[in-house]
């Protein structure tokens, strides 16, 4: 496999991130008062079904695509690995935010638990993947042949299996592991299985008709208020399969050459973008702007444009990105020599 990312895996990540902004910031309008209707109340359900999933399948791709992880002493680099890489921000920005909604709560949606009992126990909105992520990574090995991805894929689906049922779990760790863990597989089994490189531009009729029965679907349960798991699940698969081969199909041209270049940001976006929305909204709150228009216009584009711009300010000054990027300081051998 080549050591270079392949471009339809960023465009994915730019997409699902610009799903979980918005998904936020529609929450956030209507926590806040400012509004709320039945569109805003389907795009919410609709995004929620399919966006944190694309990023499980994402991380799950290059975990399978980068790393070695079959005995005892690549699992533990590994683990140390995601430890720093995933720890660092988690930690940071989870307690900049829970600092923030304690502070500002009259403003900022609710009051949030204790600092110690969100950091551990359970995490704040959207640093719970980060969160998860990383029990995703204690549990999972790499794949090494077709036996093995068979084994990994009927595991997870046992798992999955587990929340249709009626048993309730509280342990947030174990229950968000449960409920994410297949999409992490399946990203696992693209990369392994190849799967990617056999879509092309005869795919494009599929992709139009994964979107439609993906639409239907998900209005469908908003409007009769079908509130299934598994119903849930399946329109998830449609959804994530049709993005995948959206962006599978284009991965050349000038589309090519703009996920390059935003593709960097999309962490930073995503560990910012509540903190810079949260920001502006208080600021207009605060000199009593009410306007659905302007909160619009100004929080989202602040959650774009506060988080690269900090990036940009943090890159530039010596070991400040290090909440954003802290393995690129500390030598670590877990990934494979391609």
């Amino acid at each position: 496999m080549s050591k270079q990312k392949e471009i339809w895996v960023d465009g994915v990540k730019i997409f699902a991130c610009a799903l979980v902004v918005l998904g936020h910031f529609l929450q956030s309008m209507g926590l806040s008062d400012i509004y709320s209707n039945n569109f805003t109340e389907w795009a919410i359900d609709t995004v929620y079904l399919f966006h944190v999933p694309l990023f499980f399948i994402c991380s799950g791709y290059l975990y399978q695509k980068t790393c070695t992880v079959l005995t005892i002493k690549e699992y533990g680099r590994n683990i140390f690995k995601k430890l720093i890489s995933l720890g660092v921000p988690y930690l940071f920005f989870s307690a900049v935010t829970w600092a923030v909604k304690n502070v500002f709560s009259d403003s900022v949606n609710i009051k949030t638990n204790g600092l110690i009992y969100s950091l551990f126990a359970e995490p704040i909105s959207p640093y719970w993947y980060l969160y998860t992520l990383f029990f995703v990574f204690l549990i999972t090995p790499t794949i090494k042949n077709r036996k093995s991805s068979i084994i990994i894929l009927i595991v997870s689906l046992v798992l999955k299996c587990i929340t249709f049922t009626p048993l309730e779990i509280d342990l947030y760790a174990v229950e968000t592991v449960l409920e994410y863990h297949i999409w992490f597989v399946l990203g696992m089994i693209l990369c392994s299985s190849k799967a990617v490189t056999f879509i092309g531009k005869k795919h494009i009729p599929l992709y139009f008709t994964l979107s439609a029965v993906f639409m239907v679907s998900c209005s469908l349960m908003y409007f009769l208020k079908i509130d299934n798991g598994i119903i849930a699940f399946f329109a998830g698969i449609v959804a994530c399969a049709a993005t995948v081969i959206l962006f599978a199909v284009h991965q050349g041209g000038k589309f090519a050459k703009f996920i390059k270049s935003f593709s960097e940001y999309t962490l930073p976006i995503y560990l910012m973008h509540t903190i810079f929305a949260a920001g502006i909204r208080i600021v207009l709150l605060k000199i009593g702007v009410t306007s659905g228009v302007i909160h619009t216009v100004a929080g989202l584009s602040l959650s774009f444009i506060g988080p690269i711009a900090a990036s940009e300010i943090l890159s530039r000054i010596k070991f400040a990105d290090f909440v954003l990027y802290p393995g690129k300081y500390i030598k670590l051998n877990a990934e494979k020599q391609r």
